[in-house]
C-alpha cells in the first residue's frame, strides 16, 4: 500500500487557497445580503436552471448569488443605475412583489435583462439600459469604440488591443 506524500509547497498553497476562500464567501454573502436588502428583486428567485430550487418551500436563500453576479464587470455601473430606477418604478406597481428577474445575460454585445409583473414603465427602464449597454466597454466600464469580430462585443480601444493581442498570441 503506498502512502501519499504531499509536499510542503502543495499544503501551504492548500492552507491559503481554503484561506482565501473562508474569508472571501463570508465577504460575498454580506455584500450580497445588503444589496438584496437595497433591491429585492435582485434575489434569485426562479429561473431557467434554478427554478425548482429557489422555488421549493424547504430552499433558505443564503447570499451565494444574487442577478448582479451574471453582469460583466464593466456594465455593473450602469446596473447599478438601472436598479436605482427600477426600485422606483417597481413601488408604483399594483403588486410590486410580483416583479421577477428570470435571466440576465451578454447576448449579441447587449445587456439581456429578462423579467416578469412589470409594467410599461419598467421595460422602458429595461431598454434604456439595454441599449445604453452596446456604448460602454464589456470589460472595464469605459465608452466602448470599437466592436470585436466573431463573438459580438462592444470595447474601448484599450481592452481591443489586449483581445488583438491575445488573439495573435494564442490564436483566439
Amino acid at each position: 500500500m503506498k502512502t501519499l506524500k504531499l509536499s510542503k509547497n502543495y499544503i501551504i498553497k492548500r492552507f491559503f487557497i481554503k484561506l482565501y476562500h473562508d474569508i472571501q464567501f463570508p465577504f460575498i454573502q454580506l455584500c450580497n445580503y445588503f444589496l438584496v436588502k437595497r433591491y429585492p428583486f435582485l434575489k434569485p428567485s426562479c429561473g431557467w436552471d434554478t427554478n425548482m430550487i429557489y422555488n421549493s418551500p424547504s430552499y433558505k436563500y443564503r447570499y451565494q448569488d444574487t442577478w448582479i453576479d451574471c453582469v460583466p464587470r464593466g456594465w455593473r455601473k450602469i446596473v447599478f443605475s438601472m436598479c436605482k430606477e427600477l426600485k422606483r418604478a417597481i413601488k408604483e406597481l399594483e403588486h410590486p412583489e410580483d416583479y421577477k428577474i428570470h435571466q440576465v445575460k451578454e447576448k449579441f454585445g447587449k445587456l439581456c435583462w429578462y423579467t416578469e409583473g412589470g409594467n410599461q414603465n419598467t421595460r422602458d427602464i429595461e431598454q434604456k439600459y439595454e441599449n445604453l449597454s452596446t456604448h460602454i466597454c464589456i470589460n472595464c466600464g469605459k465608452p466602448a469604440t470599437k466592436t470585436t469580430a466573431g463573438w459580438i462585443t462592444y470595447v474601448c480601444n484599450d481592452c481591443y488591443e489586449k483581445i488583438e493581442k491575445r488573439k495573435k498570441k494564442y490564436g483566439y
